[in-house]
């Protein structure tokens, strides 16, 4: 799932020179350990711009991302 937002977030920012990166944290949970993924995005300078959790990719937040 991450491989697929990360390519649909890189065919979005593609006009605008962004590039994309997937981070990703291990935090405990009660159940254990919990893994939350993150999606950086750069500007052309490699300046992070946007932190992105993989539960909020959404057409809105896309959308506004292209706009930016």
């Amino acid at each position: 799932m991450s491989q697929y937002i990360r390519n649909e977030l890189e065919f979005l920012l593609m006009p605008l020179r962004r590039f994309v990166d997937v981070s990703r944290e291990v935090a405990p949970s009660l159940d254990g350990l919990f893994e939350k993924v993150y999606f950086i995005i750069y500007d052309e300078l490699l300046n992070p711009v946007y932190k992105l959790s993989e539960g909020a990719y959404s057409m809105p937040v896309a959308n506004t991302i292209r706009r930016t």
